[in-house]
């Protein structure tokens, strides 16, 4: 079920591309998103993601419009969301990703050897590929859906827990 937030951000978003849909509502370093494509962008990538039966989602990249898309998309589609710092080292990545129990990494570059593609036509002309793999089932407090990471200065990188609430 979707959070109330969501849902009224999203409605507010498909009245926005329905009555505008050439609006700018997203821009970046080289990439601008009107109404239309990010509310487009956002129900495909959640349809895409739900299709490949990913529970958690790694998201390896630098802030941009993508980034936004992708955070949208895990909310509608309720997968949990792992957003990695670039400078965390590999081994600080590794670590991660394992006691996130994520099964999939958006990323530039593949950090699993076992991974499989997916296609998610939202990161087309990005530089970002979407890979899938197994991964073991980690115990995390009910309602987590969004972990974010400290950046492990001082030993291995910790995870806190966010609702979407």
């Amino acid at each position: 079920m979707h959070n109330t937030l969501l849902t009224t951000l999203l409605t507010t978003l498909a009245a926005r591309a329905s009555a505008d849909p050439d609006a700018l509502v997203l821009s970046g370093s080289d990439e601008i998103v009107t109404a239309q494509r990010l509310y487009a962008a956002v129900l495909t990538g959640a349809e895409q993601l739900s299709a490949a039966r990913i529970r958690a989602l790694a998201l390896h990249a630098d802030n941009s419009p993508v980034w936004i898309i992708i955070d949208l998309a895990c909310q509608y589609a309720n997968i949990r969301l792992v957003p990695l710092p670039l400078f965390f080292s590999s081994q600080q990545l590794q670590h991660a990703l394992e006691s996130s129990g994520v099964d999939a990494l958006i990323s530039q570059q593949a950090l699993k050897q076992d991974a499989h593609p997916v296609d998610l036509s939202c990161l087309k002309l990005t530089g970002l590929n979407c890979q899938q793999f197994t991964a073991a089932e980690v115990a995390l407090p009910e309602g987590t859906d969004k972990i974010t990471f400290t950046s492990g200065s001082t030993g291995e990188p910790r995870g806190v827990c966010l609702s979407s609430q």
